[in-house]
């Protein structure tokens, strides 16, 4: 097990403190990488010269999770201390209110939290793609409802997306399972498809318009709102595959296609 290094070159330019500095950092691990957490997490102090310190980690047990278990997703909320989130395969999701010092399991989650979001605006706001369903919390993690009307078949969400100016509107991309650990599907494949939320997850629907109405044997990886121009909106499929809306979603287009 190797440890999470947040890349330093453009946090040496960052304010001091900790935040700051890993606030870039943390949230473009938070868009797709992944990084080991055993033995634990890094951080780079501001000035002239980078220096690297250790943060504390999330006290796992050894039987939770696999041998070299990785952290999943990594969040900043809004507010004061801004909590921070990681997930880990496995733990659930785990939080920390003094910039990574010390880390507590956040109840109330399944085991396996797959992707979270930030709600803009919000400052408590946080939504968890898990296992089992969508999960939303107003107070920072501390809480949290399950959001799932129309989703009772397809409860296992594995990617998660907010509009950035309409935080009541979001995307997921759900099956009624798992993969499977080997990465084998079944032969009637994943049963992937596009939901859509207009009232912050109360209720979903399946995506139509041009989007396929079933994936096949493709996993729905990622989902992502242009910040600057919310109209464009991307989904990203495991098999390279990628999908894109310029209209807020009313209408979708293949713009990168498996062969």
């Amino acid at each position: 097990g190797g440890q999470i290094l947040f890349e330093g070159a453009d946090l040496a330019t960052a304010p001091a403190g900790r935040a700051p500095a890993l606030l870039g950092r943390a949230r473009t691990l938070a868009e797709g990488a992944t990084a080991r957490f055993a033995p634990g997490l890094w951080t780079a102090s501001a000035g002239p010269t980078t220096v690297w310190g250790v943060l504390g980690k999330p006290e796992v047990a050894e039987e939770e999770v696999a041998a070299g278990a990785a952290i999943r997703a990594m969040a900043i909320g809004g507010g004061m201390p801004a909590p921070w989130f990681v997930a880990i395969p496995g733990a659930g999701l785990w939080s920390s209110r003094d910039e990574g010092t010390t880390w507590q399991r956040c109840p109330g989650l399944p085991d396996d939290v797959l992707a979270l979001r930030m709600i803009p605006t919000k400052p408590g706001g946080v939504i968890a793609a898990t296992a089992d369903g969508c999960r939303v919390s107003t107070d920072g993690g501390q809480t949290w409802e399950d959001r799932g009307g129309g989703l009772e078949e397809v409860r296992y969400l594995h990617a998660i997306e907010v509009k950035p100016d309409e935080p009541d509107i979001l995307l997921a991309g759900a099956a009624p399972h798992a993969p499977s650990p080997s990465g084998a599907a079944p032969l009637e494949g994943l049963g992937f498809a596009l939901f859509e939320s207009t009232n912050a997850g109360k209720t979903w629907t399946p995506v139509r318009r041009g989007f396929p109405v079933d994936l096949g044997h493709d996993v729905i990886t990622d989902i992502r709102f242009d910040p600057v121009a919310p109209d464009n909106v991307v989904v990203a499929l495991a098999s390279g595959e990628l999908w894109v809306s310029s209209n807020a979603g009313a209408y979708w287009s293949p713009l990168s296609l498996q062969t």
